[in-house]
């Protein structure tokens, strides 16, 4: 009973902060007035996508951030064929990697959130290069030696 209120707690508190980065670009879009509801089931997605792990019974349940990087990922790869939305969720993933990432010890992270984040990670950066392609523009990186 008690591990079903903290698997909900934590899968809202993922809905809030997907809810808040949608709001964030959503102005103008599908998806203005419709973040709460979509947040909400991109986050019931990717739970239902891996019940056993964010019901922690394959270890410690995943942070919240890495649960809202994975349902962000998720609409990332749903809405390919919607440009405007596609584009308010690449833009929340990459704010929310980019927090993230930015604070490398600021959350108690365990391999399983690395991994989470990971995968939400490609997702970002599967979409840039999308985005990239479509409008003729090319980014590269440079690598130091």
């Amino acid at each position: 009973m008690f591990g079903v209120i903290v698997t909900n707690m934590r899968l809202s508190q993922a809905a809030v902060i997907v809810q808040d980065l949608l709001s964030q670009y959503s102005a103008h879009t599908e998806v203005q007035g419709l973040e709460a509801e979509v947040a909400n089931k991109l986050v019931q997605k990717a739970h239902d996508d891996q019940p056993l792990l964010f019901q922690g019974k394959l270890g410690k349940r995943p942070h919240k951030l890495s649960v809202a990087a994975t349902a962000l990922g998720l609409g990332v790869a749903r809405m390919t064929h919607r440009p405007e939305s596609h584009q308010v969720f690449t833009f929340a993933l990459g704010a929310l990697l980019l927090e993230v990432t930015g604070k490398p010890g600021a959350n108690a992270l365990t391999l399983q959130d690395h991994s989470l984040l990971e995968l939400a990670q490609q997702s970002y950066l599967v979409s840039v290069e999308g985005q990239n392609e479509t409008d003729g523009s090319r980014v590269t990186t440079r690598r130091s030696s």
